[in-house]
């Protein structure tokens, strides 16, 4: 990915460095299949480098990323052995199975997303990374087609459920994430 976020001593002290955001954005859609199936993916920045590694690692068929640095953006696109196509933020989706917002637009305090959902088809999965807040715009729109959606804060659960295991050795316990989504909305 390019990227730490957590720090933690193996079993005989050393200390590991990695990364917990593509599993914990993974964790919520890893039962939807998605493989040879296409994405689009809002951002190329470290959270969007981190969807384009989940996704490559579920063998998506075709990712199209949008992006305001469209060489940027095909760079990663080629760093992740993905087969694909950048797009601006004013070009009309395509036909998707997924679509994720990993960009801070729509987060408090960023300009809002504003992207039209209407080409999208009924199946499409919309999430969205930000979790501040966490009904967004972009959620609510979805929730409009009746379009299945993911909010920011299952990833970032999914990313402390990762994170405790590695630390700690074992598993979170099994309600551990409803409570910990109950604190983190109070």
């Amino acid at each position: 990915i390019g990227a730490i976020n957590t720090v933690f001593r193996n079993d005989v002290g050393a200390l590991v460095a990695t990364n917990t955001d593509a599993g914990g954005f993974y964790g919520p859609i890893a039962d939807i299949p998605i493989a040879g199936e296409t994405a689009v993916v809002i951002g190329a920045g470290g959270a969007g480098r981190a969807v384009l590694f989940a996704l490559a690692q579920a063998d998506i068929g075709e990712v199209v990323l949008v992006a305001r640095n469209g060489l940027k953006a095909a760079g990663l696109l080629a760093h992740f052995g993905l087969k694909g196509k950048v797009i601006g933020l004013d070009a009309r989706l395509p036909d998707a199975a997924l679509l994720v917002n990993a960009s801070p637009l729509g987060m408090v305090g960023q300009e809002a997303l504003e992207i039209d959902l209407s080409p999208l088809p009924e199946h499409t999965i919309v999430y969205d990374l930000v979790y501040a807040p966490i009904e967004t715009a972009l959620l609510k729109a979805a929730r409009m087609r009746d379009l299945e959606t993911v909010d920011g804060l299952e990833m970032l659960v999914g990313q402390a459920a990762i994170a405790f295991e590695l630390f700690f050795g074992v598993a979170p316990p099994d309600d551990g994430e409803d409570a910990l989504r109950a604190l983190l909305l109070t």
